[in-house]
């Protein structure tokens, strides 16, 4: 499963030791500034938004492109390594 994570999460993938199933996972760290934000949206089977790391252009941007793909998103006010992995196991059941 490929999701793309939209948020500055970069500092979660590099300090956190990641649980096995996110390990099972492509994660694509996007910070919202991207000019092929819509590529990587639209070509992931699911996003995670961290909407307190995100402009609301950025958020309403998303949420178009992933309406129009039919992607799922699961937006999350503040993130951390457990409820990222949660997320991603929700989306993979």
């Amino acid at each position: 499963m490929c999701a793309a994570l939209v948020g500055d999460l970069q500092w979660l993938m590099e300090s956190c030791e990641l649980g096995e199933d996110m390990k099972n996972h492509q994660l694509k760290c996007l910070t919202g500034k991207e000019d092929d934000l819509n590529d990587f949206v639209s070509t992931s089977d699911v996003v995670v938004m961290m909407t307190d790391q995100v402009p609301h252009a950025v958020r309403r941007r998303v949420l178009s492109v992933a309406s129009v793909n039919s992607v799922p998103v699961y937006m999350r006010h503040s993130c951390g390594a457990l409820l990222l992995e949660s997320c991603l196991h929700h989306a993979a059941a």
